[in-house]
């Protein structure tokens, strides 16, 4: 299932996604020497977060206009408009993390063997999904 997400719109009206999903990089506990990727990461906001504590942070949406405005709000961090069941990338992480993304995606199987296929031996993955009756 495709959404169409209207970036501003989930900045001024939703922001307590990315507010509330700051006790989840407080539990991924992010290294100065880590390479993380941040699935699902909307406008950035959380991405930004991440990347004030560890190496290296990639976000990753498949929403264009999610990219677009992370882009802007974050042109030193890198976003790629890429869908989680799909995306390639050419280099291990040593953490994956995703705030309110993963329960969007009909196919959970194929995500967390593409999260797999991108952790480091020993990584670690850090999610928060949304709750019973949150999406359609």
């Amino acid at each position: 299932m495709k959404f169409k997400w209207d970036p501003s719109s989930y900045d001024d009206k939703h922001n307590y996604v990315s507010e509330f999903g700051e006790e989840l990089v407080h539990l991924l506990n992010p290294d100065q020497d880590e390479t993380i990727l941040d699935i699902g990461c909307g406008t950035g906001d959380l991405t930004y977060k991440i990347s004030t504590s560890c190496k290296k942070v990639v976000g990753l949406d498949s929403s264009f206009e999610m990219i677009q405005t992370a882009q802007k709000k974050f042109p030193d961090l890198p976003f790629y408009n890429l869908d989680a069941t799909n995306f390639k990338i050419d280099f291990l992480f040593d953490a994956v993390f995703s705030n309110a993304a993963l329960h969007w995606i009909t196919e959970p199987e194929i995500v967390i063997q593409n999260i797999n296929r991108h952790l480091k031996n020993g990584g670690r993955f850090v999610a928060e999904f949304g709750g019973k009756g949150c999406v359609n």
